[in-house]
């Protein structure tokens, strides 16, 4: 199989969609919502109104089952409640942009908005903890400026980092640029912001890079979300059609499958993730 890849996991995974964990079912449903710009899950949605307990949110700082907890925990650590902080950042965003339900004041009322940015501000100035927490520095930089504007420009900061900082891990920077462009459109609700447009071609050329030179390591999940990110900077990729290739060979009957991946993450549900952003690839 090396076409309609991408058709074949979309069909699957809306006949089943009902076999999903309840967090699967809101990632699919709203990364599909909001990419495509339809409203096929509009009923899901509407009968599956998330939590709104910030308190309770913000009590369950358990990090451990984060990825690369060895590395992170130092910075889990320095930067108190980063997680649950992150965690309440991203509930309150979806709240706000798939239900309209605006619960900002009970977030800030608990922690005030000028600590919010106080926190965005050390993480944007701590090179080791940016390239570390990665995605979780990533989010509560930039969805504390999406939901509390500021007038400051977060975006424009990282991607300068990106452009000089010298990763230590390769495959990290590869995930740090796809993720700054991933909020730029608040998880596909905006297009990419113009101004920017051009400074994000330039890291995704050298993401393609790395990508080529460490092909056999990095994981699909990375390669897919890399073709998003092309996908939404209208950028013509020259690995697109070899990582389409790599798919059709660990495309496992009905959905995609990588071999690098423990058997937990190979699961329909493990897999989620991997297969709503091959959908979104259009591969």
């Amino acid at each position: 199989m090396n076409e309609n890849l991408s058709a074949c996991a979309k069909d699957y995974y809306l006949a089943h969609f009902d076999e999903l964990s309840p967090e699967k079912k809101f990632h699919f449903a709203t990364r599909i919502k909001n990419f495509f710009k339809v409203h096929d899950f509009d009923e899901f949605l509407k009968n599956n109104v998330p939590d709104q307990n910030i308190e309770q949110i913000l009590e369950d700082n358990d990090y451990s089952e984060v990825n690369f907890l060895e590395e992170r925990k130092e910075f889990f650590e320095k930067y108190d409640h980063l997680y649950a902080i992150e965690a309440a950042l991203f509930r309150v965003n979806h709240l706000k942009n798939e239900y309209g339900i605006d619960i900002r004041e009970k977030l800030t009322n608990i922690y005030p908005e000028e600590k919010l940015h106080q926190l965005g501000a050390s993480l944007l100035n701590d090179s080791n903890a940016l390239e570390t927490l990665s995605t979780f520095a990533i989010n509560v930089i930039c969805l504390t400026e999406t939901l509390f504007p500021s007038g400051k420009d977060p975006f424009k900061k990282l991607i300068d980092f990106a452009a000089t900082h010298e990763f230590k891990n390769q495959t990290a920077f590869v995930y740090f640029v796809t993720h700054i462009i991933l909020c730029d459109t608040n998880f596909y609700i905006r297009p990419v912001e113009p101004s920017r447009t051009a400074a994000y071609r330039a890291l995704l050329k050298k993401s393609e890079d790395i990508i080529l030179a460490d092909y056999s390591e990095i994981s699909l999940d990375a390669k897919l979300e890399f073709l998003v990110c092309a996908k939404l900077t209208d950028l013509k990729s020259s690995i697109r059609e070899k990582i389409q290739n790599e798919c059709a060979k660990n495309f496992a009957g009905d959905f995609l499958k990588d071999p690098r991946k423990p058997d937990r993450l190979n699961t329909f549900d493990g897999a989620e993730h991997r297969n709503v952003l091959l959908i979104m690839s259009g591969i």
